[in-house]
């Protein structure tokens, strides 16, 4: 029965003896066939169902992709844009640089040393107009074409050139002195040297009277030693002439004994020292200037130098009817230079007469809180 089709089947058996004579009594029985549970409409249905379904969640899947995938797409193209704009705002912020920057810059093809653009400063420098550099070679414009050749050998060695000296030729043929900064770059799809040139003709000329004014002072200054010390020779010669002729006649009358000769002899001695510090002072006056002056630091008893000054000072203050005097309360030795502590109480005392119009001028020489003081 399985070739049956699906549905309520009922039979009759009949059985026979082995003669055939004698049948038995008819036998019925009924049963059914179902149908395969794919072949139900329960089934197809549900086949159906789950296609719909199956169709409708990749559809589902399927938008959710597409519209996470325009969605990505739509925030690539925004960022896309997004760079689009930057790129062309930093075009323009390039190009800005490029034209106005204030050295000349030139963009120069590697293989063929063709000029591929030159900024707004190129063309003042070189009094060309732009289309006429863009394609012209660049060995038009330099003096020694060999120096083209060692600057590209060099950017390849080093990749980068600073302050490289050069001269190139202006349209008019006029020679300009150049300072390179160049270095390779990619303009255009294409591999170039970017030159930046700066103008040193002023400045080379500007070090060269910078240059020309310090030999000048130099030799100026080496004459003024040669000057000062001729004249500081020519001083002290006859001044240590006089001193030695005093000496002679002082010696020639000690035999007199007389007070009044030694009286005079003394302030000869102390002017004529004090010119020849004067001689000193100009000279050291002189090495202030120069930046080469020295002290020369020796222990000294100022008490004595400062009675000494005063002493040398007494004539004057006394052509004034001015008393003048050294009151020393204390001995005192310090570590001084012996010329300028002498220049600085000599003028002290100098402007002490002279701004003192009647009275007495005293020049003390005291201690207070382990110091030591003078006083005028």
């Amino acid at each position: 029965f399985s070739a049956l089709s699906p549905c309520n089947y009922t039979f009759e058996l009949i059985s026979f003896t082995e003669d055939g004579n004698k049948p038995s009594l008819p036998v019925q029985f009924s049963f059914t066939i179902n149908a395969p549970f794919w072949k139900s409409n329960l089934f197809v249905t549900i086949l159906i169902f789950s296609f719909m379904l199956t169709i409708y969640t990749i559809y589902r899947v399927r938008t959710t992709e597409i519209r996470k995938r325009n969605f990505e797409l739509l925030k690539l193209n925004r960022q896309n844009l997004s760079y689009q704009n930057q790129l062309i705002e930093s075009e323009k912020d390039y190009k800005g640089l490029f034209e106005n920057a204030h050295n000349a810059i030139l963009i120069i093809d590697t293989n063929s040393l063709l000029i591929m653009d030159a900024n707004n400063s190129a063309v003042k420098l070189y009094d060309y107009q732009k289309s006429e550099l863009i394609g012209l070679s660049v060995k038009v414009l330099e003096v020694d074409q060999e120096k083209t050749k060692e600057l590209l050998n060099e950017v390849r060695q080093n990749k980068n050139i600073k302050n490289y000296s050069t001269i190139h030729l202006k349209k008019n043929g006029d020679e300009v002195k150049l300072s390179v900064n160049a270095n390779f770059i990619n303009f255009k799809g294409k591999k170039a040297l970017i030159s930046v040139h700066r103008d040193i003709t002023q400045e080379e000329e500007t070090k060269a009277q910078l240059l020309s004014a310090k030999i000048a002072a130099e030799k100026s200054n080496k004459l003024k030693s040669e000057f000062l010390a001729q004249i500081s020779h020519e001083i002290r010669t006859p001044i240590n002439t006089i001193l030695g002729f005093v000496t002679l006649i002082i010696s020639e009358f000690e035999t007199l004994k007389s007070e009044n000769i030694h009286e005079y002899y003394v302030p000869i001695k102390r002017s004529t020292d004090r010119l020849i510090r004067t001689v000193d002072l100009i000279l050291n006056t002189s090495d202030v200037v120069a930046g080469t002056f020295e002290l020369e630091i020796k222990e000294n008893d100022i008490a004595n130098i400062l009675e000494n000054i005063v002493i040398e000072h007494m004539q004057s203050a006394k052509d004034k009817n001015l008393t003048l005097s050294f009151i020393k309360k204390v001995d005192a030795k310090l570590s001084i230079d012996y010329n300028t502590f002498c220049q600085i109480f000599i003028n002290l005392i100098d402007n002490a007469i002279k701004y003192t119009h009647e009275g007495n001028i005293d020049v003390v020489l005291f201690k207070e809180n382990d110091k030591t003081n003078v006083e005028i």
